[in-house]
């Protein structure tokens, strides 16, 4: 699955869930934005990281970088979600979501776990 896919697969696990309509963007430079959609309490981004072999520094390294780049985008979310298909353990994805603090009202953080059910490697 290249991570364009696996943008359009979390794209449709999200929308699903969340009963919202998530858009997503071309492929490069996205300026920290992989998929967003419209609430009437503001805007959900999402962030994606096709990652399945990285470890616990890798996913820090990401979210760090992504933390950044959310100061770019002009606008704070009411609501962060960073999805890796990485294997997070709770202390990881934790840290994760302390690393992306202050990005929105709120910060999700999903693992492979979240993946899994729904989801064949």
């Amino acid at each position: 699955m290249s991570p364009y896919d696996f943008e359009v697969f979390v794209r449709d696990l999200l929308s699903a869930q969340d009963r919202l309509i998530y858009s997503t963007y071309r492929v490069g430079a996205d300026g920290g934005i992989d998929l967003k959609a419209a609430t009437d309490k503001g805007w959900v981004v999402a962030q994606c990281k096709h990652t399945p072999s990285a470890d616990k520094s890798s996913v820090l390294r990401a979210a760090r970088s992504e933390a950044g780049k959310a100061v770019g985008m002009g606008f704070t979310p009411v609501r962060y979600v960073f999805i890796t298909s990485a294997e997070l353990t709770p202390g990881a994805e934790k840290e994760t979501q302390e690393a992306l603090a202050g990005v929105a009202e709120t910060v999700e953080v999903y693992g492979r776990g979240w993946l899994r059910p729904r989801f064949t490697w």
